[in-house]
């Protein structure tokens, strides 16, 4: 990519935005757009960071060299713009829905909901949810968001504190929202507050994306009718399962997770990915560790 190349990008970021916005806006749903336009976004990001070292490596004036790198910096902050209003209306949106469910269960005498939202893979999004009406109705509480085009999902589930009487174990209910897909979860010590987190990748080999929800949330219903929630107990876990390769790239996304686990060594594909993390010891961590 030559310099002139690089200008011609940099000349009209505005244009180039707005022309992408308007095509999402005009073919696809509300929900749709949303999650696109976050993803549009995130690559966006990526590619005008591979812009801006690019633009380094060019034996161009240092006049020519600097105005480029001013555009690139105005492009940025349009992109980081545009992602912070997605992220804090697709947080808006999963809270809202998951607090409308959690107040239908409790009115009908349920400690826990389960509960699906459309934020695609916003698992900040999902986890904020989570947090938020655990924290304010003391309700167990797992939310399910997916993304179609990738088919993948996000699953977060918390359990309010512990009690003197039975609790239910956040890791034996996430482990049961992956018996569907065969899969495992392990665990990894984090800094919210007495709590635990779990982020693993694993592959949904279903045809259907909702026929696979829809076994998990029943046999996640089940375990939970089973047990007696009496208090708050702040355990946190979040499995993120999907079809495609991962990298660094997508911890990036996960906030402030202290113990995050990237399977990134696995590079078999559909059914070979399942039996390779059903051989995983439990508690694996092939990946790094964010601090």
């Amino acid at each position: 990519m030559g310099v002139e190349v690089i200008t011609q990008i940099l000349l009209t970021p505005k244009i180039l935005l707005e022309e992408s916005r308007c095509s999402i806006m005009l073919h696809q749903t509300p929900i749709e757009r949303n999650c696109d336009l976050l993803n549009f976004f995130t690559t966006m990001s990526q590619k005008v960071s591979y812009l801006k070292n690019r633009v380094e490596s060019l034996s161009i004036p240092a006049a020519k060299k600097a105005d480029i790198k001013t555009k690139i910096v105005l492009l940025q902050e349009q992109v980081r713009k545009a992602q912070k209003q997605i992220a804090e209306e697709n947080k808006r949106k999963a809270v809202k829905l998951t607090t409308d469910r959690a107040e239908l269960a409790a009115s009908n005498g349920k400690a826990f909901c389960i509960s699906r939202v459309d934020v695609g893979l916003d698992v900040v999004a999902v986890r904020e949810a989570v947090m938020k009406v655990m924290e304010q109705k003391e309700l167990s509480v797992m939310v399910f968001s997916t993304d179609e085009a990738t088919n993948k999902a996000v699953v977060c589930a918390g359990v309010p504190e512990k009690g003197d009487k039975g609790k239910l174990d956040v890791s034996e209910w996430l482990s049961n929202a992956l018996g569907p897909l065969k899969g495992r979860c392990g665990k990894g010590k984090n800094g919210l507050a007495t709590g635990q987190e779990t982020l693993v990748l694993l592959l949904d080999v279903g045809p259907s994306m909702h026929h696979v929800l829809r076994e998990i949330e029943k046999v996640c219903s089940m375990l939970a009718e089973k047990k007696m929630i009496y208090s708050k107990y702040d355990e946190v876990g979040i499995v993120l399962f999907g079809a495609k390769d991962t990298d660094n790239e997508l911890t990036k996304e996960v906030g402030g997770y202290k113990h995050v686990m990237v399977l990134k060594s696995i590079k078999v594909v559909d059914g070979d990915i399942v039996e390779a993390l059903q051989q995983l010891p439990k508690g694996t961590t092939d990946g790094d560790c964010i601090r």
